[in-house]
């Protein structure tokens, strides 16, 4: 579909508008879900109905959902390809990051099809869930049309994990239900003491407690996204608008720092040359920049939130799975271990024969045992918990050093874009809580290790 001559603007209107309705069609698929998912309803008319669901209505919700959302792709393109038309003409030409940070801030809105002023995450998910869904569709787009920019390739590929967390905190009840469940468990004594105290005021919470703390972090999930976007947004589209003179405009104006203008410069450095280790390097110092310095606040601050911090963001790195082909889970890559010495008597022994015959001058040959006591040794026992708190941000690199970056590394250009072919939402489904509960409880009652040392 090409629409030559239509008004841009005019365009990522529409296309907004179709977004728009895609995404509600996807989030009513999602609510008959939820609600056939934990309805009590029994009997012939229920049976019906869900074989009708699942058989016929859902499938055909969900492809009229997904031409949508493509059909909105397709406009928000064209749009973009007609900009480009009419600045190579000479033309009016709409090249908003000429003018500044600002423009460029625009700019990625624009290219986006977001309205800043209805983006306010204070509305909740609710209130934002096209533009959530818009942020990853634009990072989607950045990388299709620029195989450089590995960031966004990356942060549209992990787009559902963090969007299966904002739907997450919509069942706040199911945290606390997975708390109890912990507390209850053996798995209570291998917990750091302040996990566990928060993990005992999070279980104890009423619904009304609940329902407020749901709505805190929601907004500072949702803030954080926030804040991602009008960041990096701009830096991606000063660089592919004018190239490294643009990031240096963003430079010059105080806009980023002399780290991030060194990582578009590496990045562009291996574009220029073809050297793909420059361009992964550069990507992944903006994605440490984002982690470090765009969004640490907010994991401190949801850590440092009295009586739920230590436990809820313990209980996001417990289920949380990186939505990466390949990639593992925290408590896979680092689980808790607790060890413990065991046995009778030292752990060393020392034992000599005399050296002379008891009551004479007369000499012996000295023999001994010096070495580990057989009787004593060390139990670690390997749990399915996680080792560390993904609100720390050191233990939130090492995985994403450790692991989910070289993931996503790994896979192929095109492995990505076939991912990245389904929306977010649809996407996001397979790692809410809800759908993972059991491969959760699985784990937890079997992901046990024991190894005896002597």
């Amino acid at each position: 579909m090409t629409l030559i001559g239509s008004d841009p603007d005019e365009l990522r209107a529409l296309a907004v508008a179709l977004r728009t309705a895609g995404t509600h069609l996807a989030t009513t698929r999602q609510q008959v879900d939820a609600r056939l998912a934990t309805s009590s309803w029994t009997g012939p008319d229920a049976e019906t109905f869900r074989a009708d669901w699942f058989r016929g209505r859902r499938v055909v919700l969900a492809q009229a959902g997904d031409l949508l959302l493509a059909a909105s792709a397709t406009l928000i393109r064209n749009a973009d390809e007609q900009d480009r038309a009419s600045a190579a003409d000479g033309g009016a030409a709409r090249r908003p990051g000429a003018g500044g940070p600002t423009d460029y801030t625009a700019q990625a809105l624009r290219r986006a099809g977001i309205d800043p002023a209805t983006w306010d995450p204070n509305a909740g998910v609710d209130g934002n869930r096209a533009t959530i869904e818009a942020v990853y569709a634009y990072y989607a787009q950045l990388y299709r049309d620029n195989p450089e920019m590995l960031w966004a390739g990356m942060a549209a590929l992990i787009g559902p994990s963090f969007y299966a967390g904002f739907r997450d905190l919509d069942t706040f009840a199911d945290l606390a239900g997975l708390a109890r469940g912990i507390l209850s468990s053996p798995l209570a004594g291998t917990l750091p003491p302040d996990i566990r105290s928060s993990l005992t005021g999070l279980a104890a919470m009423t619904a009304a407690d609940l329902e407020s703390e749901f709505r805190w972090y929601e907004r500072t999930f949702l803030g954080m996204q926030k804040e991602i976007f009008l960041d990096l947004g701009p830096q991606h589209e000063a660089y592919r608008s004018a190239g490294l003179a643009g990031v240096k405009s963003l430079l010059d104006d105080g806009t980023i720092s002399q780290q991030a203008y060194d990582a578009w410069a590496t990045i562009d450095e291996g574009k220029r040359t073809g050297n793909t280790d420059l361009i992964e390097q550069g990507n992944a110092s903006l994605l440490r920049r984002e982690q470090s310095e765009i969004i640490r606040d907010q994991y401190d601050a949801m850590y440092q939130r009295p009586v739920t911090g230590p436990a809820l963001t313990y209980l996001a790195t417990l289920v949380g799975q990186p939505s990466v082909p390949g990639a593992k889970s925290f408590a896979d890559v680092f689980p808790l271990q607790v060890s413990t010495d065991v046995g009778v008597g030292p752990k060393d022994i020392d034992v000599h024969t005399p050296d002379r015959i008891p009551f004479t001058d007369g000499r012996l040959p000295q023999l001994g045992v010096h070495g580990d006591n057989p009787l004593q040794g060390s139990v670690t026992v390997t749990t399915p918990l996680p080792a560390g708190n993904v609100a720390h941000f050191a233990d939130r690199w090492a995985l994403i050093e450790r692991d989910t970056l070289p993931a996503y590394q790994h896979l192929s250009r095109d492995q990505v874009l076939q991912v990245l072919q389904t929306p977010v939402g649809p996407r996001s489904d397979d790692y809410v809580i809800r759908s993972r509960i059991a491969e959760i409880a699985r784990d937890l009652a079997t992901h046990w290790r024991v190894e005896v040392r002597q």
